[in-house]
């Protein structure tokens, strides 16, 4: 069988997994009769099937014996399988983790501990951030090795600001120039707004938040400044822009999605992550600019990795590593990122750069790589979920001009110290 046709079997195989998966088939790694390994590896982003089948078959040509079995899970569902598996002893060898969670599974002692792996293996890692590496680093041990960095950017339609007249974007913009900015893009006799502002955490508040100096979670994970006045400030940023009516409403927006509205044309700008770059470059062609995250009183922005975690059950935590590792090492980068495109988020291995450029579809998605050096991790805690699944029914009030940001702002952060309070217990 050739290449394309084992790739593509193994795309559809790997879409047929999601079923067995989900109706609790085990995944713990296998060995046959002759001696060769099955590493079963659990993932969520069915736009990275064909590039992982790719992958998985670059690496099995380079390691007789092991076999890797894609286990794509939709990702509303995919943590809470994972739970499952794990607590029965049937998780896959191989899964991915986001900063986000793996407090959870670190501190649960789920992971298998990589450290001296990592340690001899560091010449493949060069081209990570030690930032980025140590990320996964839970009581002086290694858990996980990051393969995607998810950073954010300023989108925006040139055409828009030209017809208004108003000055584009820079990389040395304020988020006090994107609210002024918005206010000249904004027109109600064509409906067009300035900038879109949802209520979504990591692309909108999270950034405004932290460049105005807040920290979310606080005091090695025990506290919140969300009530804080930089946290308010970072917060009434976006509601005040729907108030003041420069960004379609939170029900326009329920109705069409974020992204659409920027992709009509029918406003301006868009804080959004990497993995737009090229869908947005498809919409707007030569129009589409981008700039990096406004700075605030603090010059930084959020960003969020994903990395591949090995779980401590696993029969051969050692072939296991060995896939963890070509996925960040620069030959596995460069393949994901050149079979995926700028699907993908920016590559971890700087190694790889190029290759995701190439498919990002404008040259101003270099931003995103340069904006990595100046992000701050988005926030986590052993169970992040438990509270971030209360910010949009507790802020939506303040978008809807029907509360105060500074009380919407107080119910939060009691909800959040409730949560670290369970936590510690």
């Amino acid at each position: 069988m050739n290449r394309n046709a084992r790739s593509i079997a193994r795309t559809a195989a790997a879409l047929a997994a999601t079923v067995g998966v989900i109706t609790g088939v085990t995944a713990c790694a296998e060995s046959d009769s002759s001696g060769s390994v099955t590493i079963s590896y659990g993932y969520w982003d069915t736009s990275m099937t064909d590039a992982f089948a790719q992958a998985a078959e670059a690496f099995e040509d380079d390691n007789p014996g092991i076999t890797i079995e894609l286990q794509q899970v939709p990702f509303d569902s995919y943590f809470t399988k994972l739970n499952t598996q794990l607590q029965g002893n049937s998780a896959p060898d191989v899964f991915w983790l986001q900063n986000i969670q793996f407090p959870l599974y670190s501190e649960n002692d789920q992971l298998a501990d990589l450290t001296d792996y990592v340690a001899d293996d560091a010449a493949s890692f060069e081209g990570i951030p030690a930032s980025t590496m140590d990320t996964y680093v839970y009581d002086g041990k290694r858990y996980a090795v990051p393969w995607q960095v998810i950073s954010f950017g300023l989108y925006y339609n040139k055409k828009m600001f030209a017809d208004a007249g108003v000055a584009a974007p820079t990389n040395d913009w304020t988020w006090d120039d994107v609210a002024a900015a918005a206010a000249g893009l904004t027109d109600p006799a064509t409906g067009t707004y300035g900038i879109v502002a949802p209520l979504w955490n990591y692309g909108n508040f999270y950034q405004t938040m932290y460049a105005f100096g807040a920290k979310i979670i606080t005091d090695n994970g025990t506290d919140t400044d969300f009530d804080s006045p930089a946290a308010i400030k970072g917060l009434d940023f976006w509601a005040d822009i729907v108030r003041k009516g420069y960004s379609p409403t939170l029900a326009q927006i329920a109705d069409t999605n974020q992204d659409q509205w920027f992709q009509s044309g029918q406003v301006a700008m868009e804080s959004t992550g990497s993995w737009n770059a090229a869908i947005f470059a498809g919409s707007l062609g030569e129009d589409l600019g981008i700039v990096e995250m406004p700075a605030g009183t603090v010059d930084t922005s959020g960003a969020a990795t994903t990395a591949n975690a090995v779980a401590k059950n696993s029969s051969h935590v050692a072939e296991a590593y060995k896939w963890v590792s070509y996925l960040a090492s620069p030959e596995g980068q460069t393949l994901l990122n050149t079979a995926a495109g700028a699907s993908a988020g920016a590559p971890a291995n700087a190694s790889a750069n190029e290759a995701w450029l190439k498919s990002a579809g404008t040259p101003d998605a270099r931003v995103f790589l340069d904006e990595i050096a100046r992000t701050t991790p988005l926030p986590a805690t052993r169970n992040t979920a438990a509270w971030e699944n209360e910010l949009t029914e507790t802020l939506a009030p303040a978008w809807n001009g029907e509360a105060s940001t500074e009380a919407v702002a107080k119910a939060m952060a009691e909800k959040i110290r409730e949560a670290l309070r369970k936590e510690q217990q």
